[in-house]
C-alpha cells in the first residue's frame, strides 16, 4: 500500500506528465496554504493569465487565486454609470398624503376646460406634473454610482467588513483576518436575506401590479435607461 508521500509524488509526476503531453504552462507561482501550493493552474497559452493571491473564500483554510487575463476584460470597458435616485425619509409619505388632501383637484379640470370641452392631455399633464412636484418636495434626491458587475445586495453594511478583511489580509494579521472573515460572512448572509425579503415583498399583494412588475425587473436584472429616476 503506497504511503502518503508516494501518493503525493505520484500525483505530482502525473500532473507534470499531463502538462508536458498537452504543452500546458503553469500560471500559479504563489503558495496558497502556508508554504505549500495546493492550487495548480495550467493554461495552453503562455502568458494568457496572471495569478494573484486574494483573501480566503468563506472559512477556507487556504487563500484564493485571481486569474487576471492579459487582454482587457469587458468589465473594464464598461464605465460606471451615475444614476439619480430618490430616498423617502421618515414621515415623507404622511407629508405627501397631507399635501394631496389639501389640494383642490377641480382647479386642474377647470384649467383644462374650454367651452365645455375638456382637454384630457392638458388635464393629465398638469395633474401628473403636480404630483411629481409634491413628491420632489418630500423626498431627497441623490446621485449614486452603479457598475455593471455590482450585486444588488452589496450595500454599505457589506462594503465596510469587506474593506476590513482586505486590509487585514494585506497587513498579514492572521487574528484580525479571522475576525474580519467571520464578520464579512455574517454581513453577506444578512444582506442577502434582507434583499430576498425585499423581493418577496413585491409579490405579497396580487392586486398591486406595479410592485409585481418591479419585483420581476429586479429578478431579471432589467436595465433601465441611464436618465431614469429610481425610487428607493
Amino acid at each position: 500500500m503506497p504511503t502518503p508521500t508516494d501518493c503525493s509524488l505520484s500525483s505530482e509526476i502525473s500532473v507534470m506528465q499531463i502538462s508536458s503531453l498537452f504543452s500546458l504552462n503553469s500560471i500559479n507561482m504563489w503558495t496558497t496554504r502556508g508554504t505549500n501550493s495546493l492550487d495548480l493552474v495550467y493554461a495552453n497559452i503562455p502568458g494568457a493569465y496572471r495569478a494573484e493571491p486574494r483573501p480566503h473564500l468563506g472559512y477556507s483554510d487556504h487563500v484564493s487565486l485571481m486569474l487576471i487575463p492579459a487582454y482587457r476584460p469587458l468589465v473594464r470597458h464598461s464605465k460606471p454609470v451615475l444614476k439619480q435616485v430618490k430616498t423617502w425619509p421618515a414621515g415623507a409619505i404622511s407629508a405627501l398624503q397631507d399635501c394631496f388632501e389639501c389640494t383642490d383637484w377641480n382647479m386642474f379640470k377647470e384649467a383644462a376646460t374650454n367651452n365645455d370641452s375638456i382637454n384630457f392631455e392638458e388635464y393629465t399633464t398638469s395633474v401628473t406634473c403636480y404630483i411629481g412636484k409634491c413628491i420632489d418636495d418630500v423626498t431627497v434626491s441623490k446621485t449614486i454610482t452603479t457598475r455593471s458587475y455590482q450585486k444588488p445586495w452589496m450595500i454599505a453594511e457589506v462594503h465596510a467588513p469587506l474593506k476590513l478583511r482586505d486590509s487585514a489580509f494585506r497587513a498579514g494579521d492572521k487574528e484580525a483576518l479571522r475576525t474580519a472573515r467571520t464578520k464579512l460572512s455574517l454581513a453577506i448572509k444578512e444582506a442577502k436575506r434582507t434583499h430576498a425579503q425585499r423581493i418577496h415583498g413585491h409579490f405579497q399583494d396580487s392586486r398591486d401590479s406595479r410592485r409585481m412588475w418591479q419585483g420581476i425587473q429586479a429578478i431579471t436584472n432589467y436595465k433601465t435607461t441611464p436618465n431614469s429616476l429610481v425610487c428607493i
